[in-house]
């Protein structure tokens, strides 16, 4: 849900780098689908945007961030950040961390799992999650 922006490609890349699973969703979803979507995952960060054309996505935000259980922390990659935390911060605080940790992470995962989830629009129901490998 970011759109097309250089920070989005960073966070991808980083996400396969570490052996994080991304998980892409729609930018036309519903508060409903969505919470679905990421509480289905157990995603833990969201990586977004507050506006994607002239969509404004601040009112999904806030709901997601208002239901416990759906995402731990929002990201705005760019644009006013406001309640959460900006792109920037996030980069800024993880350059504090050291490198080793997320050196080790890059050995633990083989070219058969997965690392992205997206989610097919389905014809009945809730979106369905579309497993992606390395591979």
């Amino acid at each position: 849900m970011a759109g097309n922006c250089e920070q989005y490609v960073s966070v991808f890349f980083a996400a396969m780098r570490i052996g994080c699973i991304l998980v892409i969703l729609n930018n036309t979803y519903t508060s409903s689908e969505a919470q679905y979507a990421l509480s289905f995952t157990e995603c833990k960060l969201l990586f977004t945007t507050s506006r994607i054309g002239h969509r404004d996505n601040r009112p999904l935000l806030h709901h997601l961030r208002d239901t416990p259980g759906t995402v731990e922390e929002i990201i705005i990659l760019r644009g006013h950040a406001g309640q959460f935390t900006s792109y920037a911060s996030f980069a800024e605080d993880g350059a504090c961390e050291p490198d080793e940790p997320l050196a080790e992470c890059s050995n633990h995962f083989s070219a058969h799992d997965v690392c992205n989830l997206q989610f097919t629009s389905g014809t009945t129901g809730n979106p369905k999650a579309a497993m992606l490998t390395h591979q």
